[in-house]
């Protein structure tokens, strides 16, 4: 809500950009962070206590800065309801189907992530062998590729016309990139990379995703239109873990890189599903 109602239309692609990388940039980090400073003191309870910190501090900054996320100001005119725009109860927009199809693309594109995140590492050691000092670095890959691709992904939600079309394409590299990891015919490293320059694909979709949103949100409904498709993500990496969980306790690492990519299939036919009916409603004759 805050983004779209303070940043103009021209902006918004690279404001979705930013927004996208900064989160990948804190889950690489992140690991790397908490670590660190347990190795450092050695106690783990310090890592959680420096985490606590950062939260404090990005709090401060936040209310110092309060002026400029206030989206009770400049809100610009695509942010706002259409005037004469019918006035509809607060959750009506639950009745859309493409903001449940929304949900489901949060919903298995983080089933993926939630995936490589926690288990990408010890598959990568059973198949290929590798050790776990080595795969655990994956992840940051991982994630450091999606913030390059959300970079490239900034620019072209500026341009795209039919965002799911962006978003089939890089997420169908990603899970091409997990398939060829799965099959277990390549080098051990080469295999490790491939999983990694998966993240590059699930991030040059981000932005497209997040306009693509933005445009099946009802005038007026942003923000809970948001909220709503975004707790998918929380869904997807408390059902998935479970899930991929045991496909590793059974012995089936493949499964793990698999099912990702499967997840994410099924992530790009809701996108697809989302553009096909923002397609016809714009198609449709506008009422006098």
């Amino acid at each position: 809500t805050i983004l779209n109602k303070r940043v103009s239309q021209p902006r918004l692609g690279h404001a979705f950009s930013v927004h996208g990388i900064s989160g990948n940039l804190g889950w690489a980090f992140a690991p790397v962070f908490s670590i660190g400073i347990a190795e450092a003191t050695g106690n783990w309870r310090m890592a959680y206590v420096g985490t606590a910190l950062v939260a404090l501090t990005v709090l401060a900054l936040l209310f110092w800065q309060r002026a400029a996320i206030d989206d009770r100001q400049g809100s610009w005119g695509h942010a706002k309801p259409a005037a004469g725009a019918k006035v509809e109860h607060p959750m009506a927009f639950l009745k859309l189907q493409s903001v449940w199809l929304c949900f489901s693309f949060f919903f298995w594109t983080t089933a993926a992530l939630s995936a490589i995140q926690s288990f990408a590492s010890p598959a990568l050691r059973d198949m290929y062998g590798l050790p776990l000092s080595l795969t655990a670095y994956v992840v940051t890959g991982y994630m450091l590729a999606g913030a390059a691709g959300m970079v490239v992904g900034g620019f072209l939600v500026a341009k795209a016309q039919r965002l799911e079309r962006t978003i089939a394409v890089a997420m169908a590299f990603a899970a091409a990139m997990l398939l060829l990891t799965a099959t277990g015919w390549l080098p051990g490293l080469l295999a490790a990379a491939m999983a990694a320059l998966a993240g590059f694909g699930t991030g040059l979709a981000g932005p497209s995703r997040d306009m693509l949103i933005k445009r099946a949100a009802p005038p007026g409904a942003t923000g809970r239109v948001y909220g709503t498709v975004y707790s998918g993500l929380d869904i997807g990496f408390a059902l998935a873990a479970p899930v991929f969980g045991a496909i590793l306790d059974h012995g089936m690492p493949r499964g793990v890189f698999a099912g990702s990519a499967l997840a994410l299939m099924l992530g790009i036919a809701s996108a697809g599903l989302v553009g096909l009916g923002l397609h016809r409603r714009a198609a449709l004759p506008v009422a006098a």
